[in-house]
């Protein structure tokens, strides 16, 4: 009864329990820290603002301001505002190098409140440092009125003539029609509406640019009466559906995004906001939620198998992975059986997992005759170890859920093992280096 084992284990409904809320701690764990990623993203955003600001804030001072003024302590306030943003920049960066772990999610957590009360302060003194410009340009201003006024007298009808044509223009606004402007009020508020996503705004861009070739038409109303309502139509009911679900949306897609990211899926499914996306969401996550418990359990019978055969003497010797031309993908782990004999453990993708035992050498052949007599001895005895290792798995939760195949030792089943194909260890756990012998030498247990 020793000759190629072949089964399929499963686990007992504690075990699978405890994978289950293990593998939920993970993935709460992986889920906050995206989270907060996220979160460290928009504050990345909001440093990028803030640069642009101080940039304008620099460009609007006065150039020669300190000839009558004193602006030296808002550009000290510049600078070191400056080098707020950068050394907040480079804390979002080493976040990003941080582990999953609840420690690590709490150290992030910690940082970005702090980086957040650092943007908050930072664009009080923005605003503030706007007000102090504009106050060193209106004193700017007073001190060359009383100076040099004479500069500005040929300005004075330019000006006028430009407060003559603002009035024009007010008053061709009277004239617009109340449908026409709110139309057209409509339009210019989706252009910056940020939750719209490329493909409307495009269509918004094209809907600008036809107004204004409508415009110097004298076309407005037609195309506010013909051409504007669909298009509005279309971006209001998006943004409809946004409010409704737009927050459960986002959620569902992080989590499902997270998920992928543990499971190492590479092929994601592309789910487009619409009615439907909620459900579709919620069904790829319980796909990826059934991928991730059947790995692990399936990590965890491999790992309970080694461990076993470890605790009973049988080192590991080498390993590979086989891929099939026909796409067959499994894995074999080589462990020290005799002399110069190991046991084979083959991992199937399918679950299945096969036990055989085999000489060792470094060619692909036959056994002799002798060789297969030994072997089939050797599988006599191995039949007793076998039910010690099935043993041993049952006390850690793994069992058996499918037998394959558990044939009788005979020297049908002896077969050489060509140690070349594996990727070897020098040596075994006791240091003694690997025994590959010729076909004499063969040795029982």
């Amino acid at each position: 009864m020793s000759g190629p084992k072949v089964s399929v284990y499963t686990l007992t409904a504690e075990e699978i329990a405890a994978i289950q809320q293990e593998l939920l701690h993970q993935q709460q764990i992986a889920l906050r820290r995206a989270q907060l990623l996220q979160q460290a993203e928009k504050y990345q955003q909001k440093i990028h603002e803030q640069e642009n600001s101080l940039q304008e804030l620099e460009a609007s001072m006065p150039a020669n301001g300190g000839q009558w003024v004193k602006a030296d302590t808002l550009q000290s306030r510049i600078k070191q505002m400056w080098a707020t943003l950068s050394s907040l920049q480079r804390n979002l960066t080493a976040m990003k190098g941080l582990a999953y772990s609840d420690e690590q999610n709490d150290e992030i957590e910690q940082q970005l409140a702090e980086i957040d009360a650092k943007l908050r302060e930072n664009n009080r003194e923005i605003h503030a440092g706007y007000g102090e410009s504009a106050d060193l340009r209106a004193r700017l201003a007073k001190m060359l009125d009383s100076e040099i006024f004479g500069l500005f007298t040929a300005e004075c009808a330019p000006k006028a003539a430009n407060d003559a044509g603002n009035t024009a223009k007010h008053q061709a606004q009277q004239t617009v029609r109340p449908f026409v402007k709110d139309s057209i009020e409509k339009l210019l508020d989706l252009k910056d509406n940020p939750y719209l996503p490329i493909l409307y705004k495009q269509e918004v861009a094209k809907a600008v640019a036809r107004m204004k070739l409508a415009n110097e038409q004298h076309r407005l109303d037609a195309f506010c009466e013909i051409e504007l309502p669909e298009m509005l139509a279309e971006c209001q009911d998006f943004l409809d559906l946004w409010q409704e679900i737009g927050q459960e949306y986002q959620d569902l897609l992080l989590q499902y995004e997270t998920l992928c990211d543990l499971n190492g899926t590479e092929k994601r499914a592309a789910v487009p906001f619409d009615h439907a996306a909620i459900a579709v969401l919620k069904k790829q996550i319980q796909q990826e939620k059934s991928k991730a418990e059947a790995q692990a359990q399936k990590t965890y019978i491999q790992q309970a198998l080694n461990e076993v055969m470890e605790d009973m003497g049988y080192d590991v010797l080498g390993q590979r992975e086989v891929q099939k031309r026909n796409g067959t993908h499994f894995r074999n782990e080589l462990y020290q059986y005799g002399g110069d004999t190991a046991i084979d453990v083959t991992y199937a993708d399918n679950g299945q997992i096969s036990l055989e035992l085999g000489k060792l050498d470094k060619t692909d052949r036959l056994p002799t005759p002798a060789e297969c007599s030994q072997l089939e001895n050797q599988m006599l005895t191995f039949c007793d170890r076998f039910k010690e290792i099935e043993a041993r798995l049952s006390d850690k939760g793994v069992i058996v859920g499918n037998r394959i195949a558990l044939t009788p030792a005979s020297a049908d089943y002896a077969q050489v093992i060509n140690v070349e194909d594996y990727e070897l260890k020098k040596t075994r756990k006791n240091g003694q280096k690997i025994k590959v012998t010729k076909p004499k030498a063969m040795a029982s247990e």
